[in-house]
């Protein structure tokens, strides 16, 4: 049997909040007084660095001669990473779809250590091309904190 029961049950008293609202701009109006706008980096750009980057065999299966330069996974939506960041992966051949391929679309391996495992390859492959003497004239060698 059906008991009878009001479609809309009252809801209970709220109290009030100890501190303003982020909506009546009390919080956020106080935060935004505070934190700055970060502005936008212009990562270094350099074809010949990308080229010798795509000399060198794959970081991830070391096959030769289909190697591209990959950027490691951006920092955030829009930006783009310093070239001097770059390392080789091979690209997409036939019956293989490339280490570059997996790494961009996140099945190479899991997304959490993608960024480290960039930046490990990103060091050796700056101390392959400072080692053999093929760093391009003009391009200031890479500082982590410029």
């Amino acid at each position: 049997m059906l008991t009878s029961r009001p479609f809309k049950q009252a809801k209970p008293e709220r109290k009030a909040l100890p501190f303003p609202s982020p909506i009546s701009g009390g919080i956020a109006a106080q935060v935004g007084d505070m934190v700055a706008a970060r502005p936008k980096e212009n990562p270094l750009r350099s074809e010949p660095y990308r080229r010798l980057v795509a000399m060198l065999p794959c970081a991830k299966c070391d096959i030769a001669d289909f190697s591209q330069a990959a950027h490691p996974p951006p920092t955030g939506k829009g930006i783009k990473e310093d070239d001097r960041m770059c390392f080789p992966l091979c690209c997409t051949r036939p019956g293989e779809p490339g280490c570059h391929w997996l790494f961009d679309n996140y099945k190479l391996m899991p997304q959490a250590e993608m960024r480290v495992y960039a930046y490990i390859c990103a060091i050796d492959t700056r101390e392959t091309i400072e080692e053999n003497g093929m760093w391009p004239d003009g391009l200031p060698k890479y500082e982590w904190f410029e």
